[in-house]
């Protein structure tokens, strides 16, 4: 026996109980912020090379990879900054390209005071 469409009753689902969204404690919350997780472990790098030192020395291969990851990154951030700068520029205008007569002489004379000033004060600081 084939069943009609009409023959079949609707799926009604029953609503979900309404239920408030767990609270997190402060320290929950506090523990999911950057700024706390790069300051606590600021404080537990310096505990341990305090008072383990030993096992400071044993993590040295770990911050020597860190930093050279950190090193790794950098260039390439650089590069993609700046070239996601110069291809959002529309035009040479935005950039302040050709000089307005109101900006030219300005630009002229710091070019020209730093040109005359930077021999002189190179020669007045000691390094």
């Amino acid at each position: 026996m084939q069943r009609s469409t009409q023959d079949v009753e609707p799926y009604h689902a029953e609503p979900a109980p309404f239920r408030p969204p767990k609270q997190r404690s402060r320290f929950g919350r506090l523990l999911r912020e950057l700024w706390f997780q790069v300051v606590l472990g600021a404080v537990l790098g310096i505990a341990v090379g305090l008072l383990l030192p030993s096992v400071g020395k044993q993590l040295t291969p770990l911050s020597d990879w860190f930093i050279a990851l950190v090193k790794m990154i950098v260039i390439p951030v650089v590069f993609c900054v700046g070239s996601l700068g110069i291809a959002s520029m529309d035009s040479l205008r935005k950039a302040g390209w050709p000089p307005s007569p109101i900006t030219a002489p300005k630009a002229c004379s710091n070019s020209a005071t730093s040109s005359c000033c930077s021999p002189a004060l190179a020669s007045s600081t000691s390094w």
